[in-house]
């Protein structure tokens, strides 16, 4: 497999908080990680922000790369890397559970704790990554899929 550092993995989990995701966020994504590098993938979720080995992902996922410099991957990574140990934020989830289903905005992010897709996207936004803006109060995992600056490798 052609993976290189700084790929994002769009996964599709059939655990059941994978299909909740799904269901909820109309996706047919449900968990996002970046690439790291040496068979590890950078990711957030129950348990805290950390690098996993690449082999956890024995389900359906799919792979982009970032259309952008090595200056800007390399900065990518580094920013998701220093936010290592950051919480989970169930708070988030939550919230955009109530928000896809009942269409109500509550916003119960905290800033000391994170989900996949935020970790994501902050990331590649502090890397001066020309991320697009999101519509809604979060970002899912499905919205990467909108991004215009990547381009799928493996599905």
């Amino acid at each position: 497999m052609d993976v290189q550092i700084g790929d994002i993995i769009i996964v599709h989990s059939q655990t059941i908080v994978g299909k909740l995701i799904r269901w909820v966020t109309n996706s047919w994504a449900s968990h996002i990680a970046v690439y790291i590098g040496s068979g590890l993938v950078f990711e957030a979720r129950p348990g805290g922000a950390k690098a996993v080995p690449l082999t956890n992902y024995n389900g359906q996922y799919r792979v982009f790369r970032l259309n952008v410099d090595l200056a800007e991957i390399s900065k990518f990574v580094e920013n998701l890397e220093l936010k290592q140990n950051k919480g989970y934020d169930y708070g988030q989830i939550f919230s955009i559970a109530f928000e896809d289903l009942f269409h109500i905005k509550i916003k119960a992010q905290n800033k000391r704790l994170t989900i996949c897709s935020e970790i994501v996207y902050e990331s590649a936004q502090e890397a001066g990554i020309p991320v697009p803006p999101v519509s809604q109060a979060y970002i899912t995992p499905g919205d990467f899929f909108s991004w215009n600056i990547l381009t799928e490798v493996i599905n």
